[in-house]
């Protein structure tokens, strides 16, 4: 089972492996990797963890072939995916939020 410390460490190593310009900032329901102020990717804490990706829903159900997503909100505009999801299962995902958002 992932902790949400985990996962965090998990995202913060993938960022500094690809030498990805983002700041970690911790909120009370999330903790998000940001490009200035733009979300790119991060942790829903609203129950247990679970890594949220800030695409529109057209694009993640477009990327379902690599990791199918949990549910979307809309009002947040960002992708949930199941738990015990991984960073490893994400990463084409990871990659694609990252040269979206950078633009």
């Amino acid at each position: 089972m992932y902790t949400c410390y985990t996962l965090v460490a998990d995202l913060k190593n993938l960022v500094q492996e690809k030498q990805w310009k983002l700041t970690l900032k911790f909120q009370n329901y999330y903790c998000a990797f940001y490009i200035f102020d733009s979300r790119v990717f991060g942790i829903n804490l609203y129950s247990s963890p679970r890594l949220a990706v800030w695409i529109k829903e057209h694009e993640a159900e477009n990327l379902r072939n690599y990791c199918n997503f949990a549910n979307y909100s809309a009002s947040h505009r960002h992708a949930v995916y199941p738990e015990g999801t991984t960073v490893v299962d994400l990463l084409p995902i990871l990659k694609f939020a990252y040269n979206k958002h950078k633009r």
